[in-house]
């Protein structure tokens, strides 16, 4: 009799099941998410990856690019956040104000309307966008993001936490 290997599976199929369905899930866990399963392995055992590119001479790797993209992510979802409260906020500001019924200070209250209104359809744009902040986290957004932070690293543009705060604010 000649050997044939769906013999082996019919007679242990519950073991060979068993076997592909481990296969596919170590395979899923190791392969999805941030590069191959030998990336992975490096990581793991602490080797740096290798140089994805090379600008002013400092390599960045393809770890580097993931924190970058983490960063600017966390930035827009931290930002769409607060244009989310600011926008709550401002409609029940509007709401209160359209409440009040003073005819002696009713110029004061239109224009005080209208202002509250314009920066409501300001946040309600930027909250319709995808992202908060222009630009995106694919890898040529990436770039561009960090040649434009070595050009103000090299044209000494800093931002201290007051301006930061003072920024912030002021979009808010």
């Amino acid at each position: 009799m000649a050997f044939n290997p769906l013999n082996t599976f019919h007679k242990n199929k519950r073991f060979w099941m068993a076997a592909i369905l481990m296969v596919c899930m170590v395979t899923f866990v190791f392969c999805t998410g941030r590069g191959d399963l030998g990336e992975r392995l490096q990581n793991l055992l602490g080797k740096r990856g290798a140089a994805m590119l090379k600008i002013n001479g400092t390599n960045y790797s393809l770890e580097d690019m993931y924190k970058l993209r983490d960063q600017r992510k966390l930035a827009n979802a931290y930002m769409t956040r607060s244009a989310e409260f600011a926008f709550r906020k401002l409609t029940t500001a509007i709401m209160e104000i359209s409440k009040k019924t003073d005819e002696k200070d009713q110029k004061n209250r239109q224009e005080t309307l209208t202002r509250l209104q314009a920066l409501r359809m300001s946040l309600a744009e930027r909250k319709s966008r995808p992202n908060y902040f222009d630009g995106g986290v694919k890898v040529d957004d990436l770039v561009e993001f960090k040649l434009w932070q070595i050009e103000a690293d090299r044209l000494g543009i800093r931002l201290d936490d007051n301006l930061i705060t003072y920024l912030y604010r002021d979009e808010m």
